[in-house]
């Protein structure tokens, strides 16, 4: 309701981030179509204000966040141009931490979607981004979308 009320007033960046926050309340409830509807208004709501950096770290984490609506919906129509997005603004900004999980998550789009070859890129690209950083924690998540890209194929 917060975020409902905030985007018909003059305060979009807080009802962006009540959008947010009630996209990662659904996906707790395990409702990811109402989680994708909340990131997917997070992000309209960022895309009416300006583009100023802070702003575009903002929409890199809806963009990180709302990947995890994806394989529970059967990869939605728009996810590739989501993906994309976010990894055009995590290089614009050097975010490579986002960058790499957002590799994951093309790898396991293509995986899904039939392209295992191109999966298997995205996943180790992630995986190589953990492993030099010496990230256990997410080297062992990308390890699954790798497994996921390498089964698929």
């Amino acid at each position: 309701m917060l975020a409902y009320h905030y985007s018909r007033s003059d305060s979009l960046e807080k009802a962006c981030r009540y959008a947010r926050l009630s996209g990662g309340k659904a996906v707790g409830n395990y409702s990811h179509r109402e989680a994708w509807d909340f990131y997917k208004g997070a992000l309209d709501l960022l895309g009416k204000l300006p583009e100023t950096a802070d702003n575009k770290r903002e929409k890199i984490k809806v963009l990180y966040l709302i990947r995890y609506t994806f394989p529970f919906l059967g990869f939605p129509e728009g996810t590739l141009d989501l993906l994309k997005e976010g990894e055009r603004l995590a290089k614009e900004l050097g975010e490579e931490r986002y960058l790499a999980r957002l590799y994951n998550a093309m790898g396991m789009y293509y995986s899904a979607k039939g392209d295992p070859q191109l999966g298997m890129k995205y996943s180790e690209g992630a995986f190589k981004e953990a492993r030099k950083d010496q990230d256990i924690d997410l080297m062992a998540v990308f390890a699954l979308g790798l497994c996921i890209s390498y089964q698929s194929s």
